[in-house]
């Protein structure tokens, strides 16, 4: 995919956000030496050791994966939300254009059979269920006739993802003018995409989001300037997550644009590296989501509300903590109202764990 450098999302929050989200993926391989796309769900995975991995399934009759063992080369495909971008919104003459948001996922397939399957349809469809269906239904209320059927027609798939694509082409390349004005335009249409799109915008206000830690662009022959995400680099980089789940990082989405009126206040001095050093809003860590959190620092800051301070809570955050410090991170706990009426001892206290050099 040819990626222009200021389209370029490194972020891997959100990548796996899109990823999640507009999971119906296009999976693209070779059969007799020609090209060949599947259109189907594909579900992120973080394994233990941090690699990413994409499950799917295809049907059986499907020639597609007969070739995996030869050639386990993929690519899968996920568009997320894009929409039309009219001249006439712009401030000086130019010409249309498409603002969009994609992911390309390279990596190498496995045939997946038996019981492993099993759970991976389970998941796929409690996954589905829960989020469209006002009473979901379980894998295991299907009839088993029918459900053994249907198994007997599908074959599994593992993706390792090895490198990784991603644009994010939301006019980054206008001026403060014609940027307000496509946002403007684009939310008097009534179009699911083009309202989305909008909310991208104004997410970022023209600039493109950096990813902290190990995220280089390079130039590789044979492809124009695209910014390509190695295995290694995808590991690093994930170490800020810490094998969090992708429920994790569904939760933390929807964490972080209802962010508490506390928490508000407080990202309000610590967003945009105002301290010197990036700080992310509701970041997943293994099985849980920090208020905030500084990968560089491994410093991981709360806010306790009055919820925390019953005692089954405190167990909680407590089994929180050590948890935290066992990867290695320092937790900064303060209360609500620290923040309400001492915000600036809070931001000292921080400052504090920042050394000087940054």
């Amino acid at each position: 995919m040819y990626v222009p450098k200021h389209f370029e999302e490194k972020d891997l929050i959100e990548i796996a956000e899109l990823v999640k989200e507009f999971g119906f993926a296009t999976l693209v391989s070779t059969v007799d030496g020609l090209p060949w796309a599947t259109h189907i769900p594909l579900e992120l995975v973080i394994d233990d050791e941090g690699k990413w991995k994409l499950h799917g399934h295809i049907a059986r009759a499907n020639p597609q994966w007969r070739n995996f063992e030869d050639e386990p080369e993929v690519l899968a495909i996920f568009m997320g939300p894009h929409s039309y971008v009219s001249p006439s919104w712009y401030d000086r003459a130019n010409v249309p254009t498409w603002n969009y948001k994609a992911v390309h996922m390279y990596g190498k397939a496995e045939i997946i059979e038996g019981e492993a399957l099993v759970t991976m349809l389970r998941g796929l469809m409690k996954r589905y269920e829960t989020a469209h269906a006002e009473k979901p239904l379980a894998f295991d209320d299907i009839p088993r006739d029918i459900l053994d059927k249907d198994l007997r027609g599908v074959v599994g798939l593992e993706i390792t993802i090895e490198r990784i694509q991603a644009s994010s082409k939301l006019s980054q390349n206008r001026n403060d003018v014609s940027y307000a004005s496509v946002i403007d335009n684009l939310k008097k249409i009534d179009a699911y995409d083009s309202k989305r799109i909008a909310e991208e915008m104004e997410k970022r206000r023209g600039t493109p989001k950096p990813l902290e830690g190990g995220f280089n662009t390079r130039v590789i022959s044979g492809v124009d300037s695209a910014s390509l995400i190695s295995d290694t680099e995808m590991q690093n980089a994930n170490s800020m997550f810490y094998g969090s789940s992708p429920i994790i990082f569904e939760n933390a989405k929807k964490l972080r644009e209802n962010l508490t009126f506390t928490e508000s206040k407080l990202w309000e001095y610590l967003k945009e590296k105002q301290l010197g050093v990036k700080f992310r809003s509701q970041h997943p860590i293994s099985r849980y989501i920090a208020d905030f959190y500084c990968h560089s620092l491994k410093l991981v800051v709360e806010i306790d509300g009055e919820i925390h301070h019953i005692a089954e809570n405190k167990e909680n955050n407590n089994a929180r903590d050590e948890e935290m410090e066992r990867l290695g991170l320092k937790v900064l706990r303060f209360s609500a109202d620290d923040v309400m009426q001492n915000i600036e001892q809070v931001l000292l206290t921080i400052k504090m764990e920042i050394p000087q050099t940054k």
